[in-house]
C-alpha cells in the first residue's frame, strides 16, 4: 500500500518521468525505513518497485537473475524478492488504470505486455506464477467475440476456471449492432473456435 509513498515529496507538475522514478523510490525508502520498524520489507518495496533484471531500472539500477532464489554470488545491491513481486503487480496496476503517461489497457492486453517484459524487465519466474494465477479475463469483464460465429457480439465473463485461465465461461448479452438478445452462455474451455477479447470501458 505504500509503495509510492514517496511520491508525496514530489512536484505536481515535474514531468520528468525517471527523475520522478529516481526520487519517489528513494524518498520512500527513507521515510519508511525511519518511520517503521516492524515491516523492515515495505522500505526496500518503495525502494525496488521499478528496478529491472537486467539492469536498466532505477533508482540504483540493480541486476537480477529471474529466479525465486536469491543468488549470492551476484555482485551487491541484491534486490528483494518482495520488492521484485511488487514490480510485477505495479507494472500490472499501471497497465490496467493508466498512469497520468500512459493509457489504461484492457486486462488481456495487460497481461500480454506483462509476459513480454518478462526476463528482461520482470523477473521470470514471478511473472510465471503470475500468469498461474491471474485470469486473462477477469470475472465481470466486458468481451467482444473475435471469430465468426459470433463475430463482435458482445457480454461479460461468467467464470473463470483455475485450470484454464484464458478460457472463460461468458454470457453473450448484445448481438453485433449492439441490440439486446437474449444472453448466450458459452464454455469457452469446450468452444475451442470461439476467441474473444476485453473490452475497455
Amino acid at each position: 500500500l505504500l509503495h509510492d509513498i514517496g511520491e508525496v515529496f514530489l512536484e505536481a507538475d515535474d514531468t520528468d518521468e525517471r527523475r520522478r522514478i529516481r526520487h519517489h523510490t528513494m524518498l520512500g525508502y527513507e521515510l519508511l525505513k525511519n518511520c517503521t520498524t516492524e515491516d523492515i520489507l515495505a522500505p526496500h518495496v518503495a525502494l525496488e518497485h521499478h528496478e529491472h533484471q537486467d539492469g536498466t531500472g532505477l533508482p540504483r539500477g540493480t541486476h537480477s537473475s529471474n529466479a525465486i532464489e536469491r543468488d549470492r554470488n551476484m555482485p551487491p545491491p541484491i534486490p528483494t524478492l518482495i520488492g521484485e513481486i511488487a514490480a510485477v503487480a505495479d507494472h500490472y496496476d499501471r497497465l490496467l488504470h493508466g498512469n497520468g503517461v500512459t493509457e489504461a489497457v484492457p486486462a488481456d492486453e495487460a497481461l500480454d505486455t506483462i509476459r513480454k517484459l518478462s526476463g528482461t524487465v520482470l523477473n521470470k519466474a514471478i511473472v510465471g506464477s503470475f500468469l498461474r494465477c491471474v485470469p486473462v479475463y477477469p470475472v465481470g469483464c466486458e468481451i467482444i467475440v473475435r471469430s465468426a460465429d459470433h463475430l463482435n457480439y458482445t457480454g461479460v465473463v461468467e467464470e473463470v476456471h483455475p485450470g484454464e485461465l484464458d478460457r472463460p465461461i461468458i454470457i453473450l448479452t448484445r448481438d453485433n449492432r449492439q441490440r439486446l438478445i437474449e444472453p448466450v452462455t458459452i464454455v469457452l474451455k469446450e468452444d475451442k473456435d470461439t476467441e474473444i477479447q476485453c473490452r475497455l470501458y
